[in-house]
């Protein structure tokens, strides 16, 4: 029984995960979406950087994954027998 995590243990575990998901959901809601809209749109006033418009995407988007790649580790840290406790 000593193998077997807590269930308050995986609950945190999952609620980490969660949590680096939603973020990284975030983070591509601004850094890709709003841009994306701002564009289509529009909406306010030109971008007075080109560049920056252009780069922030895909910025987000590597971070996002990143982000979720964290959430990931966290769900698999539960199934790998050498991180138990």
């Amino acid at each position: 029984m000593a193998d077997t995590p807590s269930p308050a243990r995986i609950e945190a575990f999952k609620l980490a995960a969660n949590w680096f998901n939603t973020v990284s959901a975030g983070l591509i809601t601004v850094g890709v979406f709003t841009p994306t809209a701002i564009w289509v749109y529009g909406i306010g006033d030109e971008p007075r950087n080109s560049f920056l418009f252009t780069s922030l995407p895909v910025v987000c988007i590597c971070g996002s994954f990143a982000l979720h790649l964290m959430g990931q580790w966290f769900i698999l840290k539960l199934s790998n027998d050498d991180d138990r406790q």
